[in-house]
């Protein structure tokens, strides 16, 4: 099964981010010279994704005005505006018309920097049959993170979105990069708020559906605040990350 779709969810305010996101949508935020959204279309079009679907909210023009003025992508990409944030989940949602008749599809945040193998992960995603996979990686902040318990065969038996410090028991946790199949739409409200964290995962273990968690060797950062900016800067110019 060949995987053509991603979705790349932009919406954000960025608020962890001010003041650069005061004027600047957070997936235009530069790493070098270039935005953190062209590394991850650059990456999705090495991988032979076709069509990129991407959700907008905040300073939504900018996103648009980049896009239009940047058409060499040499990808299909559809953008969609909400009218009021609707969260991880929710915005991938609002994205069923676009996946169609495909069985699965990708998901990456927006202020992901990365050269994970997608490949990899979509094989895995593959072979174990989820209907969820999870890119993970150890971070040192794992507090900040959704960690995941795993069983011997990769599958995510307990998952706690932003633990206490006394509820942390690994420092593998969530990188924000998922392989989905389309039959997890239903567990995700139409037109509401929803976050894969806080709504959707604790649903799906519920329900006994299979979550897998991969972990990501590669360069992976989180673009979320001002210190992993200029570490993300940093890393480019040290030649630490190469797309």
């Amino acid at each position: 099964m060949v995987l053509k779709k991603a979705i790349i969810l932009c919406a954000g305010l960025g608020t962890r981010l001010k003041p650069f996101t005061d004027s600047t949508p957070k997936a235009l935020v530069k790493i070098g010279d270039k935005p953190i959204l062209w590394y991850i279309l650059q990456l999705l079009k090495k991988h032979q994704i076709e069509s990129v679907g991407i959700n907008l909210f905040h300073l939504h023009q900018k996103i648009r005005d980049y896009l239009k003025e940047n058409a060499n992508f040499g990808l299909e990409i559809v953008t969609k505006l909400e009218k009021e944030l609707l969260g991880t989940a929710g915005g991938v949602r609002n994205f069923e018309d676009f996946i169609g008749y495909d069985d699965s599809f990708l998901v990456i945040y927006g202020d992901v920097l990365t050269n994970a193998n997608l490949k990899k992960i979509i094989d895995f995603h593959q072979r174990v049959r989820a209907d969820l996979t999870m890119a993970i990686r150890p971070w040192p902040n794992p507090e900040e993170k959704g960690i995941v318990r795993l069983g011997l065969d990769g599958r995510i038996t307990e998952f706690i979105e932003k633990p206490h410090g006394y509820e942390v028991f690994t420092n593998l946790g969530n990188a924000a990069i998922y392989v989905c199949q389309k039959s997890i739409l239903p567990l995700i409200p139409e037109n509401q708020f929803s976050d894969f964290g806080i709504d959707v995962f604790p649903k799906m273990l519920n329900k006994g559906l299979g979550i897998y968690g991969y972990i990501v060797r590669k360069y992976l950062i989180d673009v979320g605040n001002k210190r992993s900016l200029r570490q993300a800067n940093d890393d480019l110019r040290m030649g630490v990350f190469k797309i």
